[in-house]
């Protein structure tokens, strides 16, 4: 299996699996619901696991819509350029990305390191495991940015 493959295989699984965290974040608020409708009563626990995979969700998602370039971008400035100012202007705008994307993944590995020994307040599971979205993600952003880079070199300014 090529590289290229092997990417979209992993894009495919994190599609998979933020569909996982969306039915799992229904299920988790239906039964909220019911506690609260039928039962009189909250579950602590249903409330924490829905903002945990939320977190997640949002982020899994973020990268998705990233790799098939669904972020909402100003181009009004690339219709009056050239073909090799708008190249230039697309790689610095990805070298821009990737040195964000790189930040906030070193921020974030450093977080998780610091909130190390913390516990949930009602699941009472270690916090890193939810802060690891943060590196995880990232890190795909930081290699998505960097396809994209190689994929527009590889590509040349087209005339």
């Amino acid at each position: 299996m090529d590289f290229k493959k092997a990417i979209d295989r992993f894009r495919d699984i994190n599609g998979l699996v933020m569909t996982g965290a969306l039915a799992l974040i229904i299920l988790d608020l239906t039964i909220q619901v019911i506690a609260r409708s039928f039962f009189g009563t909250a579950f602590a626990w249903v409330e924490e696991t829905a903002r945990y995979l939320f977190i997640w969700m949002v982020l899994g998602s973020a990268v998705l819509a990233y790799n098939r370039n669904l972020f909402v971008a100003v181009d009004i400035y690339s219709k009056f350029m050239s073909q090799k100012v708008k190249f230039t202007a697309q790689i610095i705008v990805h070298l821009v990305e990737l040195f964000f994307f790189i930040f906030v993944l070193i921020a974030s590995v450093e977080f998780m390191h610091f909130a190390k020994g913390q516990m949930t307040p009602a699941m009472r599971i270690p916090i890193g495991y939810i802060y690891f979205c943060f590196p995880l993600f990232f890190a795909q952003f930081s290699l998505s940015a960097l396809l994209k880079i190689i994929s527009a070199i590889k590509r040349g300014p087209e005339c």
